[in-house]
């Protein structure tokens, strides 16, 4: 995996990274919202050329951060990389981001993809129902 200069982009104000060649192939524009993190991100590229790499780490060295991060943390069950994509699509949901959203946050070419993969607990279901006051 790698991120280089020219894979941060600006458009209409909105700061995005480009995540080249995801699973089917597909490029993603993910948008950066936190003000802090991308004034971080645009300091540290600042000077440097857009075709050199910026993040460059390959998949089996996520997994062992990701794994590391979690013993440390004091998680027993097992954690991936994927389990990060999930638990962040799943709080965006829970906090009312559009589903139309996450999908396409998540790169996924349909919809019924997105909402097989955030499922809702009976609780929140439940929940979400008695804000109707009927």
């Amino acid at each position: 995996m790698g991120l280089t200069g020219g894979d941060v982009v600006e458009d209409n104000g909105i700061t995005f990274i480009i995540v080249r060649h995801t699973k089917g192939k597909r490029d993603r524009r993910i948008p950066i919202v936190d003000k802090s993190l991308v004034r971080l991100l645009k300091g540290y590229i600042r000077g440097i050329p857009l075709e050199d790499r910026i993040f460059d780490i390959s998949r089996r060295r996520v997994e062992l951060l990701v794994k590391d991060l979690a013993k440390k943390a004091g998680i027993r069950k097992p954690i991936h990389p994927h389990t990060l994509r999930h638990t962040a699509a799943t709080l965006y949901l829970k906090n009312g981001t559009n589903i139309a959203s996450i999908r396409r946050m998540l790169g996924h070419a349909s919809l019924s993809t997105t909402q097989k993969y955030l499922q809702l607990t009976d609780e929140e279901v439940a929940k979400d129902l008695s804000r109707a006051n009927w």
